[in-house]
């Protein structure tokens, strides 16, 4: 309840007491508050647990160490380059693996950046006064940027959900076509040479 909470005070003060929410954006505010409500207690019941509990104290206790807490904050911020920025932990396996990975990572995270915000109002778009023809981008409430129908920027402000699926169809290609030559894990299901490939093409490309 604690992390759906927060998310809810997260929509009612970043859309300024709701004053910049989308009524018709509810099913999705409300499915992320069910979302973080699900992962909160998740981690809740795993928490419970004495020795998940213990490694975890422990492990922040290393990890804040006064001796060794510049050297920790170092490392995770190259663990973070290398295994988040970059992804590049799967690039054992095979460098088209590694690609398709990548494309469908940094997919998601633009469409999650840019679908979140909307939904909870953080961002939104209104017209410049009487000028139809120019919009304003608000973010928490603060203007940020103003540009007009005809710039450049209109069709990739209006069309990032649009561009960031882009990636996420060019992963689908490379999928299927590292799938059947790339070495496979023991714990792989042989079953189909393209394994979870050919499910997710489908609804990235209808969307």
């Amino acid at each position: 309840m604690f992390i759906a909470s927060l998310v809810l005070a997260g929509i009612y003060f970043g859309s300024r007491r709701l004053r910049d929410f989308d009524p018709a954006l509810v099913p999705y505010a409300g499915a992320s508050v069910f979302s973080a409500f699900g992962l909160g207690y998740r981690y809740s019941m795993w928490m419970t647990k004495p020795p998940t509990r213990l490694f975890w104290r422990r492990g922040w206790r290393l990890f804040f160490a006064p001796s060794r807490v510049a050297l920790n904050v170092a490392r995770l911020a190259a663990l973070f380059a290398v295994n988040i920025v970059a992804q590049r932990f799967i690039e054992k396996r095979s460098p088209l693996r590694w690609a398709a990975h990548w494309f469908i990572f940094w997919g998601c995270i633009l469409a999650a950046a840019v679908t979140f915000p909307l939904s909870f109002g953080w961002i939104h778009f209104e017209t410049a006064g009487a000028a139809q023809e120019r919009y304003q981008a608000f973010v928490f409430g603060l203007r940020v940027f103003t540009f007009d129908l005809a710039s450049p920027l209109a069709p990739l402000v209006f069309n990032i959900l649009d561009i960031s699926a882009v990636p996420v169809m060019v992963d689908n290609p490379v999928a299927l076509s590292c799938a059947p030559c790339s070495k496979r894990w023991p714990s792989e299901s042989t079953s189909s040479p393209f394994g979870p490939s050919v499910p997710r093409i489908t609804p990235v490309t209808y969307g």
